[in-house]
């Protein structure tokens, strides 16, 4: 699988290190567990030393969402570091909602499946990362 250097799965979530400044998230069903999100917001801490932190989130198989409390948790792991994501979802309406944010300058995109190159264009993704991405989105459980 190329780059990817860490893996965590846990209840539909999961999440990959592609490089030093690009994860892949995978969105279960429901809010992911207290051990999963803390292990995802170290993973962010630790990277966001310095740079500009891309996301790129797969919600095509759920659209669950972090708690309250754990959205706070990421805030306060890197509360200065900048983060541009792409959102990849086939909900109309929770693409209408990240465009909300984004008029809200937020750095979010959000697109259907089928724009998925559209989604790693907006995060400047390099031909190892877009391959490293799309060879682990099937494998992530």
């Amino acid at each position: 699988m190329g780059l990817s250097q860490f893996v965590m799965e846990d209840g539909g979530y999961a999440f990959a290190v592609v490089s030093q400044s690009l994860v892949v998230l995978k969105v279960g069903e429901g809010p992911p567990s207290d051990s999963f999100w803390q292990k995802y917001t170290d993973t962010i801490a630790f990277m966001a030393k310095d740079q500009v932190l891309r996301i790129f989130a797969d919600g095509t198989q759920g659209e669950g969402r972090p708690l309250p409390t754990q959205r706070r948790q990421l805030s306060e792991a890197a509360p200065h570091t900048q983060v541009r994501a792409s959102l990849i979802t086939d909900n109309p309406i929770v693409r209408g909602v990240v465009t909300v944010f984004r008029w809200l300058n937020y750095q979010n995109e959000a697109y259907s499946s089928k724009d998925a190159d559209q989604a790693l264009d907006y995060l400047n993704c390099d031909g190892d990362e877009r391959r490293c991405i799309l060879e682990l989105l099937p494998h992530l459980k």
